[in-house]
């Protein structure tokens, strides 16, 4: 039995994607097509499927995702590259199944799943060392095989095990604080459902707790409640079941109500009361400057090497590029100072090959890359990029959160009806750093 909470908190489209994802991930593809849900939807679904099947230790924790815009519409591919070789995953596969055979019969006779619970711990704290490694010490495969990991994995390495035995748990991430430091940093741990009750486990602070791994063990931060993990845990609580009872080992057997997919209990949403603002006096609207021209200007007003336009063209003074970005900063003030013009004969153009009608460039095609910082700045850029013919235009996006998605659709609304007017068949990569855009690229 595998315990997928995260994809019930998706809704119809994500979940459908969930499964294209999983598919694919199960099938070892780097590439993986997804329809129906926007490119920024993936990192969400990418999460539910990484913490819902540590099974998949092999699942990178950091895709990307390619988006494709043509005549048949959008199309996204999720990209998501193994972390581990093919011989070291079937390597890993039989020994979790080892680990498995040895656990069988201690679960077999263990009279409730509390019992169960302290069989995996045990397991655990005997076995594994808390170890960082933001590559490969994140999932459940080198926690159980290697016997090292950090606190991702050792979450993962729990839920692994509870699943193969039938315990319902999921995978709680947040921050924790040091008790002895006071320092606070990104921290993962377990809920687990015993008896039909939700409660935290963090296996990770057992370890800390247990380092000479002498038994009896320290049970640390074992079947808490909310209120007990707040002391030096955080998480956002409205994504997580209420943990509210406080837990009493049972004595003897009970029925098991947790060992199929249950729909935990979430935290109600509080709502603000609607708030009644005075209407403010309209105020005239100020006069707002002529915008500066774009740091592409003289880009896209340069005409294509070879054309006719090129031949007549008059030698514009060169700017000094900014030291920083290689374009003049937004932020300067004026433009060049005018020069005096003069007659010039042009230059002679080397002769145009035979099949190239005239007026057409044969140099390469060019490539730009620019850091955008604003929405209007993206709007007046983008209309100019098939202009000047460029085979590849970079966005480096400085945009708030917020704009974003603003920033995507109207990439994806440009480029899709410039591809339709040129018969072109265009690619748009779209690089995903958890949940924030960082880069846009086009090109065909």
């Amino acid at each position: 039995m595998i315990y997928e909470y995260w994809k019930g908190r998706l809704n119809a489209a994500q979940q459908k994607a969930y499964e294209d994802v999983l598919l694919g991930v199960t099938r070892r593809q780097e590439r993986i097509p997804v329809r129906g849900v926007h490119p920024q939807e993936l990192s969400l679904i990418h999460k539910a499927v990484y913490y819902d099947h540590p099974e998949l230790f092999y699942m990178t924790h950091a895709p990307s995702v390619q988006q494709s815009v043509g005549f048949m519409g959008v199309s996204v591919t999720f990209i998501c590259k193994s972390i581990f070789s093919a011989s070291v995953i079937a390597s890993y596969q039989k020994k979790i199944e080892d680990v498995k055979a040895l656990l069988e019969p201690l679960m077999s006779s263990a009279p409730n799943e509390y019992e169960k619970e302290i069989i995996v711990c045990n397991h655990i704290l005997r076995t594994v060392t808390y170890h960082i490694d933001n590559t490969l010490n994140q999932n459940a495969g080198t926690a159980l095989v290697q016997g090292r990991a950090q606190c991702s994995g050792i979450a993962k390495a729990v839920k692994l095990l509870f699943d193969s035995f039938g315990i319902t748990s999921l995978i709680i991430d947040g921050e924790a604080t040091d008790p002895s430091s006071g320092q606070r940093g990104p921290h993962a741990w377990n809920l687990v459902c015993i008896g039909g009750v939700w409660y935290h486990l963090d296996v990770t602070s057992m370890l800390g707790a247990n380092m000479r791994k002498t038994e009896p063990f320290q049970y640390l931060y074992l079947n808490e409640t909310d209120a007990q993990m707040r002391t030096y845990h955080v998480w956002r609580e409205a994504d997580y079941p209420l943990c509210t009872t406080p837990f009493s080992a049972p004595v003897g057997g009970t029925p098991s109500a947790c060992t199929a997919p249950v729909t935990a209990p979430v935290r109600p949403v509080k709502t603000a009361p609607a708030a009644t603002t005075p209407a403010r006096p309209t105020k005239a609207a100020p006069v707002r400057p002529a915008p500066r021209p774009s740091p592409f200007a003289d880009l896209f007003k340069k005409p294509l090497a070879g054309s006719r336009a090129g031949q007549k063209a008059t030698p514009q003074t060169p700017t000094a590029p900014s030291q920083s970005s290689g374009v003049r900063p937004r932020g300067a003030s004026g433009q060049s100072a005018p020069t005096p013009t003069r007659a010039s004969t042009p230059r002679p153009q080397p002769p145009q090959p035979a099949n190239v009608p005239s007026g057409q460039a044969t140099s390469a095609p060019k490539r730009v890359r620019k850091t955008v910082s604003s929405l209007a700045q993206f709007r007046r850029d983008i209309t100019n990029i098939y202009n000047a013919r460029l085979r590849m235009f970079q966005f480096i996006s400085t945009i708030p959160a917020g704009s974003r998605q603003e920033l995507l659709d109207l990439l994806l609304q440009a480029a899709g009806d410039e591809a339709r007017k040129q018969n072109l068949q265009l690619k748009i990569n779209v690089s995903i750093d958890g949940e924030q855009l960082v880069k846009v690229e086009l090109g065909w």
